[in-house]
């Protein structure tokens, strides 16, 4: 598997951030290849600057390593156990796990790994879909659910929502453990506190990155316009850094579009600003 970055950690340096790819890929209901998704974001990572303008820094000199993609299956049910397994390992370890996806499905082996280990622990959940069915296509851990798996773990907020069913929003509505920020209701400026002010003091990040507009990620499984824009994203992430214990975090949902390289360079910013932002909250940089 290629490194983060294209980076073997430096002998000598301790380890702080794991990278764990997995292209689980089953259940998508529109565009299909999210399973290249991780291989892509990491082969674009290797024809960027490691240097972070922005912060100041190179995440790289914090300690980022990459591991080997977890055995694969047709059945979500031994990947998602495989993640929580591997994941929570880095946990113990101390280490901050990254986790690539694939589907959204994947984001439920993170959650899993870290409810147990991480008591009161909510989850930030950036998408343009609800992903709160109970089931969908008879199947529990569909990417259409992935949302309402980790409510069963933990209270969870959703930002930059713009599609839903009915039966969705009726019961999110209802819940008392979800908070909703759909995309119309952020375009006031600030809105990031906002969102950040509704999670608990330690948070899980789960980003299905049709969350952002099209314009800034066209390469999606579900591709819905109206989205949250690159430097709104920027500041929510600098926002919930800076003002929560962020445990882990994943990013899912890059479908690579042959010939633009657009998404999966973006997708690897994204990744290299989460890994500086923790470098910078565990040092105080």
């Amino acid at each position: 598997m290629i490194p983060f970055g294209g980076v073997s950690m430096r002998a000598g340096t301790p380890a702080r951030i794991t990278v764990v790819p997995c292209g689980f890929e089953v259940s998508t209901t529109f565009y299909q290849g999210t399973r290249f998704g991780p291989r892509r974001l990491l082969e674009a990572s290797t024809e960027m600057e490691l240097f972070d303008l922005e912060l100041g820094f190179s995440p790289w000199d914090g300690g980022i390593t990459t591991l080997e993609e977890p055995p694969l299956s047709d059945s979500a049910g031994p990947v998602v156990d495989a993640l929580a397994s591997v994941i929570g390992e880095q946990l113990d370890a101390g280490l901050f796990p990254l986790l690539l996806g694939g589907e959204h499905t994947v984001a439920v082996g993170g959650a899993r790994a870290v409810a147990p280990r991480v008591p009161g622990v909510g989850f930030l959940h950036v998408d343009a879909h609800a992903d709160y069915r109970f089931t969908y296509h008879d199947n529990p851990l569909n990417h259409a659910c992935a949302a309402r798996r980790l409510s069963e773990l933990g209270p969870v907020v959703m930002a930059g929502i713009r599609s839903v069913s009915a039966e969705e929003w009726d019961e999110l509505r209802a819940s008392s453990d979800i908070a909703v920020f759909p995309a119309h209701e952020l375009r006031e400026r600030g809105w990031q506190a906002r969102v950040v002010d509704a999670l608990p003091p330690v948070v899980y990040l789960t980003l299905d990155l049709d969350g952002l507009d099209p314009s800034v990620i066209p390469g999606v499984g579900n591709p819905e316009p109206g989205g949250i824009g690159w430097n709104e994203f920027i500041i929510l992430l600098h926002e919930l850094f800076e003002n929560r214990r962020v445990v882990g975090a994943d990013i899912c949902e890059l479908r690579p579009i042959p010939g633009s390289p657009q998404s999966e360079s973006a997708a690897a910013r994204i990744a290299q600003r989460i890994c500086g932002l923790h470098l910078r909250q565990i040092h105080g940089r």
